[in-house]
Protein backbone atom coordinates (compact mmCIF):
# COMPACT_ATOMS: atom_id res chain seq x y z
CA UNK A 1 0.00 0.00 0.00
CA UNK A 2 2.70 2.48 0.91
CA UNK A 3 4.23 1.73 -2.65
CA UNK A 4 1.30 2.76 -4.23
CA UNK A 5 0.78 5.63 -2.21
CA UNK A 6 4.36 7.00 -2.25
CA UNK A 7 6.32 5.07 -4.84
CA UNK A 8 10.53 4.91 -5.08
CA UNK A 9 11.54 6.98 -7.93
CA UNK A 10 14.47 6.33 -10.17
CA UNK A 11 15.98 7.86 -12.72
CA UNK A 12 17.68 6.66 -16.03
CA UNK A 13 19.58 7.64 -18.73
CA UNK A 14 18.99 5.78 -22.28
CA UNK A 15 21.85 6.09 -25.28
CA UNK A 16 19.71 6.58 -28.63
CA UNK A 17 20.79 4.27 -31.45
CA UNK A 18 17.97 5.45 -34.38
CA UNK A 19 15.32 3.07 -33.33
CA UNK A 20 12.26 3.83 -31.14
CA UNK A 21 11.72 0.83 -28.97
CA UNK A 22 14.32 0.87 -26.09
CA UNK A 23 14.84 -2.10 -23.20
CA UNK A 24 12.91 -1.35 -20.34
CA UNK A 25 15.26 -1.04 -17.03
CA UNK A 26 16.32 -4.17 -15.40
CA UNK A 27 14.25 -3.37 -12.35
CA UNK A 28 11.47 -2.26 -13.88
CA UNK A 29 8.03 -4.20 -12.50
CA UNK A 30 5.75 -5.11 -14.98
CA UNK A 31 2.14 -4.45 -13.41
CA UNK A 32 3.75 -1.84 -10.86
CA UNK A 33 6.28 0.87 -12.07
CA UNK A 34 4.73 3.39 -14.19
CA UNK A 35 6.97 6.30 -16.07
CA UNK A 36 6.62 9.62 -14.23
CA UNK A 37 8.55 11.44 -17.12
CA UNK A 38 10.54 11.57 -20.27
CA UNK A 39 13.09 14.12 -20.60
CA UNK A 40 14.28 14.51 -24.21
CA UNK A 41 16.35 16.58 -25.29
CA UNK A 42 18.10 15.91 -21.92
CA UNK A 43 20.38 19.15 -20.36
CA UNK A 44 18.18 21.86 -22.22
CA UNK A 45 18.06 25.21 -20.18
CA UNK A 46 14.40 24.04 -19.45
CA UNK A 47 14.00 20.42 -19.12
CA UNK A 48 12.24 19.19 -22.29
CA UNK A 49 9.58 17.11 -20.78
CA UNK A 50 7.84 14.57 -23.46
CA UNK A 51 3.63 14.27 -23.00
CA UNK A 52 2.11 11.19 -22.08
CA UNK A 53 0.80 9.88 -25.32
CA UNK A 54 4.05 10.75 -26.86
CA UNK A 55 5.26 6.76 -25.25
CA UNK A 56 3.99 3.63 -24.40
CA UNK A 57 5.19 0.73 -22.84
CA UNK A 58 5.31 -1.74 -25.90
CA UNK A 59 4.85 -5.66 -25.75
CA UNK A 60 6.53 -7.21 -28.85
CA UNK A 61 5.89 -10.85 -27.71
CA UNK A 62 8.96 -11.73 -25.77
CA UNK A 63 9.37 -8.46 -23.45
CA UNK A 64 8.41 -4.89 -22.75
CA UNK A 65 9.95 -2.17 -23.87
CA UNK A 66 9.84 1.65 -24.08
CA UNK A 67 8.01 2.83 -27.23
CA UNK A 68 8.58 6.54 -28.64
CA UNK A 69 5.47 6.78 -30.94
CA UNK A 70 6.74 10.09 -32.74
CA UNK A 71 10.79 10.39 -32.32
CA UNK A 72 13.73 8.22 -32.87
CA UNK A 73 16.19 9.54 -30.28
CA UNK A 74 19.76 8.89 -32.63
CA UNK A 75 23.14 7.61 -31.27
CA UNK A 76 23.90 11.61 -29.87
CA UNK A 77 20.98 11.76 -28.31
CA UNK A 78 20.69 10.60 -24.55
CA UNK A 79 17.05 9.97 -23.51
CA UNK A 80 16.64 10.03 -18.74
CA UNK A 81 13.37 8.33 -17.56
CA UNK A 82 12.18 8.95 -14.49
CA UNK A 83 10.15 5.65 -13.06
CA UNK A 84 8.41 4.24 -9.77
CA UNK A 85 9.40 1.05 -8.07
CA UNK A 86 8.28 -0.24 -4.82
CA UNK A 87 10.00 -0.08 -1.48
CA UNK A 88 12.32 -2.39 0.05
CA UNK A 89 12.77 -2.88 3.77
CA UNK A 90 13.92 -6.00 5.10
CA UNK A 91 16.89 -6.83 7.60
CA UNK A 92 19.50 -5.86 4.80
CA UNK A 93 17.72 -2.86 2.87
CA UNK A 94 15.39 0.02 3.77
CA UNK A 95 14.32 2.69 0.81
CA UNK A 96 11.73 4.14 2.69
CA UNK A 97 12.37 8.12 3.72
CA UNK A 98 13.30 8.59 7.32
CA UNK A 99 10.77 11.03 7.68
CA UNK A 100 8.27 8.52 6.10
CA UNK A 101 9.86 5.45 8.72
CA UNK A 102 7.00 5.85 11.31
CA UNK A 103 4.19 6.28 9.13
CA UNK A 104 5.03 3.32 7.18
CA UNK A 105 5.31 1.53 10.82
CA UNK A 106 1.59 2.16 11.67
CA UNK A 107 0.67 0.81 8.22
CA UNK A 108 2.59 -2.31 10.41
CA UNK A 109 0.55 -2.39 13.34
CA UNK A 110 -2.42 -1.63 11.23
CA UNK A 111 -2.19 -4.70 9.13
CA UNK A 112 -1.07 -6.82 12.40
CA UNK A 113 -4.32 -5.25 14.34
CA UNK A 114 -6.67 -6.54 11.33
CA UNK A 115 -4.43 -10.21 11.15
CA UNK A 116 -5.57 -10.45 14.91
CA UNK A 117 -9.33 -9.33 14.33
CA UNK A 118 -9.48 -12.21 11.85
CA UNK A 119 -8.04 -14.60 14.05
CA UNK A 120 -10.23 -13.87 17.01
CA UNK A 121 -13.33 -13.73 15.17
CA UNK A 122 -13.21 -17.22 14.54
CA UNK A 123 -14.63 -19.29 17.83
CA UNK A 124 -11.89 -21.88 18.64
CA UNK A 125 -14.36 -24.71 20.17
CA UNK A 126 -17.76 -25.82 19.32
CA UNK A 127 -17.88 -26.41 23.58
CA UNK A 128 -19.81 -22.93 25.24
CA UNK A 129 -19.63 -21.49 21.04
CA UNK A 130 -22.52 -18.65 22.28
CA UNK A 131 -20.33 -17.30 25.50
CA UNK A 132 -16.57 -17.72 23.50
CA UNK A 133 -18.26 -16.23 20.40
CA UNK A 134 -19.20 -12.93 22.55
CA UNK A 135 -16.35 -12.87 23.66
CA UNK A 136 -14.11 -13.80 20.85
CA UNK A 137 -16.39 -11.35 18.63
CA UNK A 138 -15.87 -8.29 21.28
CA UNK A 139 -11.82 -8.89 21.93
CA UNK A 140 -11.93 -8.75 17.99
CA UNK A 141 -14.15 -5.42 17.63
CA UNK A 142 -11.11 -4.16 19.67
CA UNK A 143 -8.00 -5.50 17.32
CA UNK A 144 -10.47 -4.02 14.35
CA UNK A 145 -10.89 -0.53 15.41
CA UNK A 146 -7.27 -0.57 16.47
CA UNK A 147 -6.33 -1.17 12.91
CA UNK A 148 -8.84 1.50 11.49
CA UNK A 149 -7.32 3.99 13.85
CA UNK A 150 -3.38 2.55 12.90
CA UNK A 151 -4.68 2.84 9.64
CA UNK A 152 -6.30 7.10 10.14
CA UNK A 153 -2.49 7.82 11.86
CA UNK A 154 -0.84 6.23 8.61
CA UNK A 155 -2.59 8.74 6.78
CA UNK A 156 -2.34 11.43 9.01
CA UNK A 157 1.85 11.10 9.29
CA UNK A 158 1.91 11.22 4.94
CA UNK A 159 -0.15 14.00 4.66
CA UNK A 160 -3.14 11.95 3.15
CA UNK A 161 -6.89 11.45 2.56
CA UNK A 162 -7.61 8.19 3.77
CA UNK A 163 -10.64 8.66 1.02
CA UNK A 164 -8.15 10.08 -1.88
CA UNK A 165 -6.21 13.15 -2.40
CA UNK A 166 -4.12 15.63 -0.14
CA UNK A 167 -4.94 15.95 2.97
CA UNK A 168 -4.94 20.08 4.27
CA UNK A 169 -2.42 20.35 7.42
CA UNK A 170 -5.00 22.24 8.79
CA UNK A 171 -6.92 21.01 12.13
CA UNK A 172 -10.41 22.98 13.20
CA UNK A 173 -11.60 22.95 17.03
CA UNK A 174 -13.09 25.10 19.87
CA UNK A 175 -11.17 26.77 22.24
CA UNK A 176 -14.33 27.23 24.25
Amino acid sequence: QYSRERPREKVQSITGDGTNRYALPTDWETGFSSITYIEFPVDETSPALLKPDEVAIWNDGTSEKFHFKYRKPASTDTVRIKYTLRHTLDGSTNSVPDAHFEAVCLLGASYSCWMQAAKLAKPRSQAGALQGTVQFRTISDQYRSLAEDFLKLYYRRLGLNPKGGIQPNLEIFDID
